[in-house]
């Protein structure tokens, strides 16, 4: 995939550093439902994944794509001067509607959604192909050669690896790797060695963070 020069590349920990320092003054309710925080949302994602690829694979940069170039593209991962185009998608609980909830929280409700331990482990692998059927029905012309990101945006505590990979292995023909980030973790369902892999959930960040 060749460089275009009007792609900024940026290390991913400065990004996510500058990203969250924006987020901090956007109320919720406008951050998770305007369209116009969607590139803001989108340099989240690739900055956390940019970090745990850095810190479990090799060093990497990464670049939001706010440009007409590759529109099937979110973003791109540089390394090694070699450029790697990734789609994005969120995966929330199948039964949230997160508009509502908001819209609800302004009109006077005292929480966003209820806490459900447990559940994300066992339906997450469901949601998550749920997604990545979407992705196939829109039957990109080259899916098959890009990689593809889910943020696993649900409790996702006690979700195991192995049932990810199981459920989603699958789709390996329909995309070139995919991988999914936590607000913690990142792994890697099935790759390519030139690529590389995360085979396992490695830590993005420590919880503290």
């Amino acid at each position: 995939m060749p460089a275009r020069s009007f792609i900024t590349y940026r290390d991913p920990r400065e990004l996510l550093v500058e990203t969250e320092r924006t987020m901090e003054g956007i109320p919720s309710e406008e951050l998770f439902n305007d369209a116009a925080y969607q590139k803001l949302r989108e340099r989240w994602c690739a900055a956390m994944f940019g970090i745990g690829y850095s810190k479990h694979v090799t060093s990497c940069e990464v670049a939001v794509n706010e440009s007409r170039y590759r529109e099937d593209v979110d973003f791109f991962v540089r390394i090694a001067d070699v450029d790697w185009g990734f789609q994005l998608a969120e995966v929330l609980r199948s039964d949230r509607r997160r508009g509502e909830e908001y819209r609800k929280l302004m009109d006077g409700g005292t929480h966003l959604s209820p806490y459900q331990p447990g559940r994300g482990s066992h339906e997450g692998p469901d949601w998550l192909a749920k997604i990545v059927d979407k992705k196939i029905a829109k039957r990109y012309a080259s899916s098959n050669s890009l990689n593809l990101l889910l943020y696993a945006n649900f409790e996702a505590a006690g979700l195991e690896y192995s049932n990810i990979q199981m459920r989603l292995a699958e789709y390996s023909p329909q995309f070139g790797s995919l991988w999914i980030i936590t607000s913690l973790h990142v792994c890697s369902v099935f790759s390519t060695p030139s690529l590389g892999a995360v085979p396992g959930w490695g830590v993005v960040r420590d919880v503290r963070e």
